[in-house]
C-alpha cells in the first residue's frame, strides 16, 4: 500500500493512494492421493487446486477552492480486479484412454474412487479479469442560507471471464461416467442382481450402479465444446469459453442543503443513473428466443401461460438460443436499456428548543435532540456475475455434448463416431473400459464427430440429443 498526499497552496490538495493484494493458497477442491500429478506421492493427499487472487485498487484526487465559496472535488479510480480457479483438469488416468473415467458421479473429491477426483464442479477451471476505470466530479457551492451540490459519475467496466464448463456437471475435458444408476446406465438386474435380507435394503439401481463402477461399464460419455463466431463455428477440443464484455455506468445528481430556520434544515434533491448493457466485443451473448426468434420475456411468457389455463389450454412455445446480432431484430444487447432510474431525495432536520424545566426539556434536554425525517429511493448497479456470465451460458457458445447410448451394436459403441446404434437389452452389450467393443479397440469416444462445425439459429435444446445443459438467458425487460 502507498499514499501521496500534496497541498499546492490554499487553493489544492492532491491526494494518490495505491492498494496491491496478491493471494494464492491450495486448496482441497481437487485432491491428488494417487501420486498422479508430478510432485504427489502415492498415498498422500495433494492439493491440485488453488484460487490465487491478484487485485490492485488506485485512486487520485484533487480538492480545488475555486473560489471562497465553491469548491471542486475531482477522484479517477482504477480497480483491477483478477482470480482465477486452477485446477489440474480430467486428464486420462491411463495412457490410451479416451477420457477421464468418473467413479460413480455421485462422489465428492474426497470420496473418489480414483488417484484424483475429476467431477466438474471441483475441477473446472476459469478466470476473472476485471478492469474499471472510474470519473467522478463534484461540485459544492455555499449561497446564503444554500449548500448546493452536484455533479456525475462515468465508470467504464471491462471484464474478460474464461471458462472450460458448462456451469452443470460437463466439462471440456471428455469424462467417462461410470456407474450413473440414473442416466443412461442401460443396465438391468442381470448384471448384478441384489439380495434384500432382513438387515440390508438396497435398490436394485444401486446395485446396478456399483456393478457397473466396478466393471468399467460407461453411463454417459461427456465433453463441453466452445464455440465462436457469427455462425457458432466450433472451436478445436478442450478448449476455453471466453467474453471480453464492456459495461458503461453513468450516474448525476442534484441536492440543496437549505438552512430555513436556525433549528430547520430542509433537504432535496434528485439523482438519475444509467447501467447500460453489457456488450460483448465480438457479440458472443446468447438470448433466450421463441421459435419467431424474438427475445423471450418473463412477463409475456407467464401471461400467455395464465391466458391458456383460464381457458383450459396449454402453452408450451418452443424456446431456443441465438447470438444477439442473430435475432430477428439484430439486437445490440442482450436486454433493453433501462432509462428510469430517477432517484429523489427529501428530508428534514429539526432541532427544536425546549426550556430546561418544561416536560419537553425533561424528555428531550435543552436544546440536545434532533427529530430527523425523509424519503429516498436509489438503484444498485448489476452483479458482474448476471452481466457477463449468464450471456455466455446460453446454449450455442457453449455446446455440452452427453452420449447416454452405451450398448453395444453391431461391434460398435453407439457413441461411436456414427453417432447411431441399436440400444441392447443386456448387460453384456454394454460398453466396457479396456473390452474393445468400440471400433478403435478402446474408449476413445470420437464425441467431436457427434457435434456439427456450425450452428444453425436459434439452437433449439431437445430430449436426449447432443445438447446437455441447463442454459441461462436474460429477461429483455429489465
Amino acid at each position: 500500500m502507498a499514499r501521496v498526499d500534496h497541498d499546492f497552496g490554499s487553493k489544492n490538495h492532491f491526494m494518490a493512494s495505491y492498494r496491491y493484494y496478491n493471494i494464492k493458497v491450495a486448496g482441497d477442491e481437487q485432491v491428488d492421493i494417487g501420486g498422479f500429478f508430478p510432485g504427489d506421492k502415492l498415498g498422500t493427499p495433494g492439493s491440485a487446486s488453488s484460487d490465487p487472487v491478484q487485485d490492485w485498487y488506485l485512486v487520485a484526487s484533487l480538492t480545488t477552492n475555486i473560489t471562497s465559496n465553491i469548491t471542486n472535488d475531482f477522484h479517477y479510480s482504477y480497480l483491477r480486479n483478477w482470480w482465477a480457479w486452477v485446477r489440474n483438469g480430467a486428464p486420462p488416468q491411463i495412457p490410451g484412454l479416451g477420457g477421464a473415467l468418473e467413479f460413480d458421479s455421485g462422489q465428492s473429491q474426497t470420496q473418489d474412487l480414483g488417484p484424483y477426483n475429476v467431477n466438474n464442479q471441483q475441477i473446472r477451471r476459469r478466470f476473472w479479469d476485471g478492469k474499471d476505470n472510474m470519473f467522478r466530479d463534484d461540485v459544492s457551492m455555499l449561497k446564503g442560507n444554500h449548500l448546493f451540490q452536484f455533479g456525475g459519475t462515468y465508470q467504464h467496466n471491462f471484464n474478460y471471464h474464461q471458462r472450460n464448463d458448462s456451469g452443470g456437471t460437463i466439462n471440456a475435458f471428455p469424462v467417462y461416467s461410470l456407474g450413473n444408476g440414473t442416466t443412461g446406465a442401460g443396465l438391468g438386474s442381470d448384471l448384478y442382481p441384489c439380495a434384500t435380507t432382513a438387515s440390508i435394503s438396497v435398490s436394485t439401481k444401486a446395485c446396478d450402479s456399483l456393478a457397473a463402477s466396478v466393471l468399467g461399464v460407461v453411463s454417459i460419455a461427456s465433453q463441453m465444446f466452445a464455440r465462436s463466431g457469427a455462425s457458432l463455428a466450433l472451436d478445436p477440443a478442450l478448449s476455453n469459453a471466453f467474453d471480453k464484455s464492456t459495461i458503461p455506468y453513468y450516474n448525476v445528481y442534484f441536492s440543496d442543503t437549505w438552512h430555513v430556520k436556525p433549528t430547520l434544515t430542509f433537504t432535496y434533491g434528485l439523482g438519475w443513473a444509467l447501467e447500460m448493457p453489457p456488450v460483448e466485443q465480438n457479440g458472443k451473448q446468447a438470448v433466450l428466443v421463441d421459435a419467431a426468434n424474438q427475445p423471450l420475456s418473463t412477463d409475456a411468457y407467464l401471461a400467455n401461460v395464465r391466458k391458456a389455463a383460464l381457458a383450459g389450454q396449454v402453452y408450451n412455445p418452443q424456446m431456443g438460443f441465438a447470438l444477439v446480432g442473430n435475432t430477428s431484430n439484430g439486437l445490440k444487447y442482450p436486454y433493453n436499456p433501462f432509462y428510469g432510474e430517477f432517484s429523489p431525495r427529501v428530508a428534514v432536520a429539526w432541532n427544536p428548543h425546549f426550556e430546561a424545566d418544561s416536560l419537553g426539556g425533561k424528555v428531550f434536554g435543552h436544546d440536545n435532540t434532533v427529530i430527523r425525517g425523509g424519503y429516498s429511493r436509489s438503484y444498485g448497479r448489476t452483479n458482474g456475475v448476471v452481466q457477463v456470465l449468464v450471456p455466455q451460458l446460453g446454449l450455442g457458445l457453449e455446446q455440452p455434448v452427453a452420449c447416454r447410448s452405451n450398448l453395444v451394436s453391431a461391434g460398435a459403441w453407439a457413441c461411436g463416431g456414427s453417432g447411431t446404434g441399436t440400444w441392447g437389452t443386456s448387460a453384456t452389450q454394454a460398453f466396457r473400459v479396456g473390452s474393445g467393443a468400440s471400433s478403435t479397440g478402446g474408449p476413445s469416444v470420437p464425441l467431436i464427430s457427434n457435434v456439427s462445425p456450425t450452428l444453425p439459429e436459434p439452437v433449439y435444446p431437445g430430449f436426449n440429443n447432443t445438447f446437455s445443459s441447463d442454459p441461462e438467458g436474460l429477461d429483455p425487460d429489465p
